[in-house]
């Protein structure tokens, strides 16, 4: 096993402090391997100390099957974790600015997600709002109505309409349609349908402005719960 080339002093550090922490709970020799394997693999994760850009490399590191990482992914944060779920969705919204990330396929919204706890509260998040995904195809897709998305969005605070005209304010025609939708008779339904109509008739208004519209909103959601 290789470790990260860019781990630092400190993270060594806790890493070894943190173990020794939990170690001590048992009596020697008491803790079950695959407890033990967990804690390792978390401890790994935690400090950036596992060398592998995604599960892959990470698994051909180890020297298991991809599988056999998400296990540990898996059992790792449930014996060891924390409820994390509103970071974990900020996590997996800040990858909103990668485009092998997340992409618009018709009117559905489809993110790639390799972690499958990221992924769990993700689509947990959705369900709490009354939302629901498809990973049927593949799980590490999510897929959900852009429309959804954009009622989910709202519902937690992501959209700000003030950023949504300031994106537009360049075509009149958008502007318009937004300054529509925005008046406080129009429900959050036809709000997001709205901008999905825009999203898919104008040229060069796809991913990208998509994207620009939740910048304020994550950078509010973030400081909200650090």
């Amino acid at each position: 096993m290789k470790l990260n080339k860019d781990y630092d002093g400190k993270s060594l550090e806790h890493f070894s402090k943190d173990l020794f922490a939990e170690l001590q709970k048992h009596p020697f020799g008491s803790m079950p391997k695959r407890d033990l394997d967990c804690l390792l693999f978390f401890l790994f994760e935690k400090y950036g100390l596992l060398d592998g850009k995604n599960n892959r490399e990470k698994a051909q590191n180890l020297q298991i099957n991809e599988t056999r990482l998400k296990s540990y992914i898996l059992d790792a944060n449930a014996k060891y974790g924390k409820d994390e779920k509103a970071k974990n969705l900020v996590k997996l919204l800040q990858k909103m600015g990668d485009g092998t990330k997340v992409s618009i396929d018709g009117d559905y919204l489809v993110f790639l997600e390799e972690d499958p706890v990221i992924k769990a509260d993700f689509v947990q998040s959705l369900k709490d709002e009354g939302f629901y995904t498809d990973s049927s195809f593949n799980n590490e897709l999510i897929k959900v109505k852009l429309s959804s998305f954009l009622c989910f969005a709202k519902n937690k605070g992501f959209l700000n309409n003030k950023k949504l005209l300031d994106i537009v304010k360049s075509d009149e025609k958008s502007a318009k349609l937004i300054k529509q939708f925005i008046d406080k008779n129009k429900n959050v339904k036809e709000m997001a349908l709205g901008v999905l109509k825009i999203i898919q008739a104008q040229n060069g208004f796809g991913i990208g402005t998509f994207i620009s519209l939740f910048e304020y909103g994550k950078d509010i959601f973030t400081a909200k719960i650090n």
